[in-house]
């Protein structure tokens, strides 16, 4: 009886001791529940109030955890410190709940990365397949693989430094390819995979990838954009712009603007009004085709090579100098606009934050021993000084470990003091004051990078009147060396594209002409000297409109090089009855034979020009003219005078040298102003005479000559005069 008994107490007490543990657990939960139940219902004291009572009980480490959230909801120093020791009492009590972890690092990644990425690194022991971890470890080592690729840019030979057997560079790839095994799918861990690439100037594989992106789906427009910066990367122009083309279809109708509009205002809205003279701000948008128009260095393309260039640049500075915590895009930054305006610096100096916990001191993560975070962020800011040819500029981040900078100061530019006035974080308004005007004196730089060799041609203009209308006759001359094709059946062998185009004062097209050539005529050869030969070819066009400005461009088949250039141009007028001359020609053969070869030809008359406009005793020199609305006398005739005027060039001063030696046989030396004259009276029967000779110039000195033609009617006593310069050899 006394064994049963003493079995009863002890059973008794067994399930007293089951039934308290029972209520405490009870107890437990109910704190914790009902605070889950009030912070539901927004009743945030409460809930505090329960969620501590459940930590007094039995520290929970999920009432840690909600602490700090509620914490966060209102980020300041103090509570961001609290929030952190939270969190870390929760992975004490309870290391294999990762939520902890991830909150933990979530809080410190912004102004201490790299405590943040050993965080990360124990939530993947935990748990290797967590997309979180993954994600954000991977941001944390991309940001730092970026800004090695932007520091080692500064060549911008469009070569990137070697970064991949960086181990930043190794621990990124390896943690964005586990993203993309994770999740096969996602086209923004694809698309980040082919940004590391690119900084390690592995092109070929980063496109790769975004075709895939692009692919699987046409309007991603993010993929679209960096697929054609990384096709301008490897110079591949025209897939850049195809690229460029589609994701400018698929952007909503604000970010299209941007790029193709508002962003180009903004940034070159002074040059914009200096250049076509205008004074109101809003009527400059109208302005912006022109602009571009005006900056396009190759009309021959299907594309306007300058906005491709501000594509890429967008593309660049978006990438690189966005803050998107302050919302702010990277060409509304300081260090957009420079970028924009000049392109990649010669050289880049970064200064790095003097202060910095995670900077001296190696943490492995123990949750006792971790950095306090605060606001406050590092003690110092980091700075940056981009140097180009002659210029020199400085940025520094006023908002510590933020990506925003501002501009610090710049050297002496110009005669200026170069400031520049700080920006204002929360103002996208760039215009803000630089003392001595640098947007003014210097708004931009572009050099064109075409996909071939920049070529060296020598090409003139001549303007004559077209006799069966009012129009112009604009004949455009240009030569080929011998030496760059190869003859065949009195063909050589010169495989082009040519144009020849015009535009008013505001850059509106006028005229376009484009050609394509196979071969050109080797009877065009001229010698120039003993080891200088051209080929000449000549395209000629009829035009009325008036017109500013005029480019001359060659394409090359065989390699895509190019000559390009765009110069002021006005078209002469010739119509009415006023007494008027053509442009003079120097040429170096005429005849009264026309051939079916490309050269200037009037009225029976061929003239194979000289484009370089270099002479010499391997090279005749001839002069042809044309005079227009000569006055006809009773008996029909003409009575005119014409006077030819040589004397020498002198570059710096335009005025005359040493008195030439004897031409023509019948001169006139004027002792004062240093100049042979040749003095002849006509009379024609053609209002609009043809006139040519050969000039002999065997005993002159080499050197650059001008050369003048004054005609007077004798009968109006009007007189007209041109002058053309040539060089003697």
């Amino acid at each position: 009886m006394r064994l049963l008994a003493q079995r009863k107490n002890y059973f008794l007490a067994i399930v007293l001791f089951l039934k308290v543990l029972s209520a405490q657990s009870f107890e437990k939960n109910d704190f914790y529940n009902n605070a889950l139940h009030a912070l539901n219902n927004n009743d945030t004291i409460i809930a505090k109030q329960l969620f501590e009572k459940s930590i007094r009980k039995d520290e929970n480490p999920d009432a840690y955890f909600e602490l700090a959230k509620i914490l966060l909801k209102n980020l300041t120093p103090l509570n961001s410190y609290r929030a952190q020791e939270y969190l870390n009492r929760a992975i004490l009590i309870n290391e294999d709940d990762i939520k902890y972890r991830l909150k933990l690092a979530e809080i410190v990644k912004s102004e201490h990365p790299s405590y943040a990425y050993k965080i990360y690194n124990g939530v993947i022991e935990k748990d290797s397949n967590s997309l979180v971890a993954w994600n954000e470890l991977s941001k944390i080592k991309e940001i730092q693989c970026r800004e090695m690729s932007r520091v080692a840019d500064a060549d911008f030979n469009h070569h990137l430094s070697p970064i991949e057997s960086s181990d930043i560079y190794q621990e990124t790839l390896h943690a964005i390819k586990k993203i993309v095994s994770i999740d096969e799918n996602n086209p923004e861990a694809q698309i980040r995979l082919s940004r590391l690439y690119s900084y390690a100037g592995e092109y070929n594989k980063a496109i790769r990838i975004l075709k895939q992106v692009v692919k699987n789906d046409p309007l991603n427009s993010e993929a679209l954009l960096f697929l054609g910066f990384l096709y301008n990367r490897k110079n591949k122009l025209d897939k850049a712009w195809q690229s460029y083309t589609k994701a400018l279809a698929v952007l909503n109708e604000k970010d299209r603007r941007i790029f193709t509009n508002e962003s180009i205002h903004e940034i070159f809205i002074d040059d914009l009004q200096r250049k076509f003279g205008l004074e109101d701000n809003d009527s400059t948008k109208k302005f912006v085709g022109s602009y571009l128009r005006s900056k396009d260095p190759l009309y021959l393309t299907d594309y306007n090579e300058r906005l491709l260039e501000h594509f890429n640049r967008m593309v660049y500075s978006n990438l690189h100098f966005s803050v998107p915590k302050m919302n702010i895009k990277g060409w509304q930054t300081d260090r957009g606009e420079i970028f924009l305006r000049y392109g990649y610096p010669i050289k880049i100096e970064r200064l790095k934050s003097t202060i910095d916990i995670t900077d001296f001191k190696s943490y492995d993560f123990d949750p006792l021993e971790y950095p306090k975070v605060t606001a406050l962020g590092n003690a110092s800011a980091k700075a940056e000084t981009w140097y180009y040819n002659d210029l020199e500029l400085s940025f520094q981040n006023l908002f510590m470990n933020s990506n925003f900078f501002v501009f610090n100061s710049a050297p002496p530019f110009l005669g200026s003091t170069g400031r520049f006035a700080p920006k204002s974080p929360s103002s996208h308004d760039t215009e803000y004051i630089v003392e001595g005007g640098l947007r003014t004196l210097r708004p931009e730089e572009f050099n064109p990078n075409f996909e071939g060799p920049t070529l060296k041609i020598d090409y003139n203009t001549y303007q004559l009147k077209n006799l069966e209308s009012n129009k112009t006759d604009i004949y455009v001359n240009y030569a080929i060396d011998d030496k760059d094709g190869i003859v065949y059946n009195s063909k050589f062998a010169y495989k082009h594209d040519y144009g020849v185009f015009l535009f008013d004062d505001l850059f509106n097209p006028v005229f376009e002409g484009k050609g394509s050539l196979p071969s050109l005529e080797f009877d065009n050869r001229i010698a120039i000297d003993s080891s200088h030969n051209v080929i000449v070819n000549t395209a000629s066009l009829s035009i009325k409109d008036y017109s500013e400005n005029l480019a001359f461009e060659l394409i090359r088949t065989r390699d895509k090089g190019v000559f390009a250039d765009k110069k002021k141009f006005r078209v002469s007028d010739f119509s009415g009855d006023s007494l008027n001359i053509s442009d003079i020609i120097l040429a170096a053969n005429i005849n009264n034979i026309e051939s079916e070869g490309s050269t200037i030809k009037r009225n029976g008359i061929e003239i194979l020009p000289n484009p370089i406009n270099t002479f010499s005793d391997q090279t005749p020199l001839y002069i042809y003219y044309e005079v227009y609305n000569l006055e006809l006398y009773e008996d029909n005739l003409t009575n005119f005078k014409q006077e030819v005027i040589l004397k020498e060039y002198e570059e710096e001063s335009g005025g005359v040298g040493n008195i030439v030696d004897a031409f023509f046989g019948a001169i006139g030396i004027n002792e004062e102003e240093k100049k042979i004259t040749l003095s002849s009276n006509f009379r024609t029967q053609e209002r609009n005479p043809q006139i040519y000779f050969k000039l002999d110039m065997s005993m002159n000195e080499p050197g650059k000559y001008e050369i003048e033609v004054k005609i007077i009617d004798n009968l109006t006593n009007r007189n007209i005069n041109k002058s053309a310069i040539l060089h003697w050899r």
